[in-house]
């Protein structure tokens, strides 16, 4: 049995934005690909080692990616980020309430439930013992944020509840393994 990650990672939920992609309305050297949505382009840079992140991640969690973006907005990324869906599938979109994939409903274990996301405040909405904080990403390329994610990442798909764990950890994982205390 997988933990569920989310995003994030057997669950794993991460937050599609600024935390695996940093999309933006100028073209800049870094972009990876664009689309077009209403009548604006939209350049969308993926976070350095992003496909390595999520193929290591998906040997250990079930992946569901939750944001607040729109629907429409989102699809364009997963789609040109994962088009066979491998990685994607289930998505959680702004309006939901539950994690969803429009036909995917389960009960959640909070004890294998793993939410990765830049944005703490989001824990207290979903699940404050079960957030994993990790810093934004604005498309520098140095960023080694998702490797440094996965030993810790490794540890928690390991456990019989990942909670205590997290808790423990009390902090957002940095490159150089000191994490800022939260």
């Amino acid at each position: 049995m997988k933990y569920k990650l989310a995003s994030v990672l057997t669950t794993d939920t991460f937050n599609c934005l600024e935390t695996l992609v940093h999309t933006t309305a100028s073209l800049c050297e870094e972009t990876n690909f664009s689309f077009q949505l209403e009548e604006r382009v939209l350049y969308v840079q993926k976070r350095p080692f992003l496909h390595t992140f999520l193929e290591r991640v998906e040997e250990l969690f079930r992946i569901i990616i939750f944001t607040a973006g729109t629907r429409d907005y989102v699809d364009h990324i997963l789609d040109k980020l994962d088009p066979g869906r491998r990685f994607t599938s289930r998505r959680a979109y702004h309006y939901s309430c539950i994690f969803s994939d429009d036909s995917y409903t389960e009960p959640v274990d909070l004890a294998k439930l793993v939410i990765v996301d830049n944005t703490p405040a989001v824990f207290h909405a979903l699940q404050v013992n079960n957030g994993v904080p990790m810093k934004s990403w604005f498309g520098d390329p140095r960023d080694r944020e998702l490797l440094f994610l996965l030993p810790f990442l490794k540890i928690l798909a390991g456990a019989d509840d990942v909670r205590p764990l997290i808790a423990e950890s009390g902090q957002i994982l940095t490159s150089n393994g000191s994490g800022t205390g939260e």
